[in-house]
């Protein structure tokens, strides 16, 4: 009978043994997995961080509103990886941008246009940054930037608009509605759907074309 008991006792022993083992696995299997999820969303947030902006801003009001975000970038700690420009004015950086060495840069509505309307392929407007005597300041990229980097565009306006804070910082429809009624009142011509971020949808073809021209540069 002792002996009888003694042998269930042990049975008993190892059936729990094994059944914290077992418990002890799936907690670490759980855990394993909820680390692999959070590490991939990391490794997400840490591929924006392996684009490229250059921003070339112009001294004085068109800078307003990136002061903070410069600061974060010196310090390490904005989402991607900044590097800003200074100059005087547009005309003196105009053809380093236009030759792609800029992807991102402020300057006025009218000379925004202009560059525009020379290639509507060139540049879209991603945000009005203030009011001005001659229109708006804006913020704007290249169209071929801006469908290459959809993710980090978006990251960068996020930290864009957080930096501003009392700044204006418009984007979307609003951006578009404010532009429009104010070309209308000077009774220029409106620019096509392409002047504006978010950016049409392409044709797979001319995804490709985008993605060509990358490697041959």
């Amino acid at each position: 009978m002792k002996k009888s008991l003694l042998t269930l006792l042990v049975m008993l022993m190892t059936m729990i043994v094994f059944t914290g083992c077992d418990k002890k696995e799936e907690e670490t299997a759980t855990a394993t997995e909820t680390y692999v999820e959070e590490n991939e969303i990391q490794v997400v947030h840490h591929d924006t961080e392996n684009v490229d902006f250059r921003i070339a801003l112009i001294t004085g009001d068109m800078m307003t509103g990136f002061e903070r975000l410069r600061e974060d970038a010196k310090k390490g700690e904005a989402a991607n990886h900044y590097r800003f420009y200074e100059y005087r004015d547009f005309s003196m950086f105009r053809s380093v941008f236009e030759c792609g060495t800029v992807d991102i840069t402020t300057l006025s509505l009218a000379e925004a246009l202009e560059v525009y309307r020379e290639d509507p392929e060139f540049i879209c407007i991603l945000s009005i940054n203030e009011e001005m005597e001659d229109g708006y300041g804006v913020t704007v990229a290249t169209q071929k930037f801006a469908r290459m980097y959809p993710f980090a565009l978006q990251v960068f306006m996020e930290e864009m608009k957080y930096s501003a804070k009392d700044a204006t910082c418009i984007t979307g429809d609003e951006m578009r509605t404010l532009i429009e009624t104010y070309l209308e009142e000077q009774e220029e011509e409106l620019p096509g759907d392409e002047f504006y971020y978010p950016l049409p949808e392409i044709t797979n073809e001319e995804i490709v074309d985008i993605e060509e021209v990358e490697v041959e540069e």
